[in-house]
């Protein structure tokens, strides 16, 4: 498989073919192939051509791998076949994504395996793991060397780790534990990114705090979407954030706040961080809990965030009604939830962005929109001494179709409702 589809010269080529290639300056070459990279057929066409286009040819073939486990010609045993044989490929490997489809998961994967996976990809920057069971005792190599823990964590860098739908072994494959979660985040010394999306996973020990030296440095976490029935995020899993992961370092967060009792948790947790880039996601908030309830945002304590440079909130608003009386004015409350945050945070904070996700009849949202108090927004943002934009998105809410005239309809709102700021060119609606 992989290599042996693309039938590829493994080093050697003839003297025909090697003078071939020296009309053109190497620079030149090297410029035309980049512009294919897309073109996986031509690739293959010019790797065969002569030597000196080999490398850059499977620089683009192999710089990015997607093994999904229901291509026959594709699967995860393939793969790891593939980077046993083929040391002389491994190395363009810099993206790699694992998925497993649908119910059918990528089994065996544990911390072994992955660190001798990554030990055979010296080059490799970006991972994704999803749809897979994660199981510690695995490990494919038939030398030596035990399959045992005793030389994992690995401890290398990486650029960014994603994680989605991850199951455990030990939960029959129907939710992960924390501790899966930690295992495969200890495998790196450090990381830019952290992405957990889809997770559900039962409560587990916690796992042992780490010292000072092997603690993951991180610069971004998101677990904005990390959850799809909003058991995240908990006590335990931050708790098990602050043991392993090296909080000086993390400068953007990404967060959802799924229920009201979670802000506390959360302001906690980013107090701890003092992020520099902050998201929070409040458009699957428990309504029932949140509506008219400021303190819940109050308790966030985003006013000792002194690093706090960017926050983005990300809303949603509905032209629609909801539970009889309980949410006529669904539009305005979700807005009313952005004046409490915006009411605690350091005068510092430079940019602004609100994320309006809409959905329902135009004529329906904009009433709900004008008994919003937007004098009160516009005196929050007043209050921002360092304020450089404030920039409203309107997005189209996910699987909800409401076409263009909605989305220009909210947006002239805002431009007139918030005219001083579009006067002061700080405003920026998109």
């Amino acid at each position: 498989m992989f290599v042996q589809d693309y039938h590829l010269p493994c080093e050697g080529m003839d003297e025909a073919h090697e003078d071939s290639g020296k009309k053109l300056p190497a620079e030149l070459t090297d410029a035309i192939l980049d512009q294919l990279r897309g073109d996986k057929s031509t690739l293959l066409n010019c790797a065969v051509v002569c030597s000196s286009w080999l490398q850059t040819s499977r620089y683009h073939l192999f710089h990015t791998l997607r093994i999904d486990n229901s291509k026959p010609s594709r699967s995860f045993s393939d793969f790891v076949a593939f980077i046993r044989g083929s040391p002389h490929i491994c190395a363009y490997i810099h993206s790699l994504s694992l998925q497993g489809n649908g119910t059918d998961a990528i089994p065996g994967i544990g911390p072994i395996l992955l660190s001798q996976i990554l030990r055979e990809l010296p080059s490799l920057c970006d991972l994704e793991l999803d749809n897979v069971i994660w199981e510690r005792a695995t490990g494919f190599r038939e030398d030596s060397e035990p399959c045992s823990l005793t030389s994992w964590p690995l401890k290398r860098p990486c650029n960014s780790l994603l994680l989605r739908r991850l199951r455990s072994c030990a939960t029959g494959g129907r939710t992960c534990l924390i501790n899966d979660i930690f295992d495969v985040l200890s495998t790196f010394s450090s990381l830019k990114s952290f992405t957990l999306e889809r997770i559900t996973y039962s409560r587990s020990i916690e796992p042992p705090a780490a010292d000072g030296d092997s603690r993951v440095r991180l610069e971004q976490l998101d677990i904005s979407t990390a959850s799809e029935h909003g058991t995240l995020p908990e006590q335990l899993f931050f708790n098990a954030l602050r043991a392993r992961v090296c909080l000086d370092t993390l400068s953007n967060v990404n967060l959802r706040c799924s229920h009201g009792e979670h802000a506390q948790l959360i302001g906690s947790f980013l107090r701890d961080v003092n992020p520099t880039n902050l998201t929070l996601d409040l458009s699957h908030m428990d309504q029932l809990a949140a509506v008219g309830n400021e303190s819940i945002w109050s308790s966030l304590g985003l006013a000792s965030l002194t690093s706090l440079k960017s926050l983005s909130l990300h809303v949603w608003t509905s032209g629609t009604h909801l539970y009889g009386d309980v949410f006529t004015f669904v539009g305005q409350w979700c807005l009313c939830s952005v004046l409490p945050i915006l009411s605690h945070i350091s005068p510092t904070v430079e940019r602004v962005t609100i994320i309006l996700s809409i959905s329902g009849d135009p004529s329906h949202l904009r009433g709900h929109l004008e008994q919003f108090d937007w004098q009160r927004l516009l005196n929050e943002f007043n209050r921002l001494t360092a304020l450089e934009a404030v920039v409203f998105e309107i997005r189209q809410r996910l699987n909800v179709s409401v076409g263009d005239e909605a989305t220009s309809t909210v947006a002239a709102l805002v431009e007139t409702k918030l005219s001083a700021l579009v006067a002061s060119g700080v405003l920026e609606v998109i």
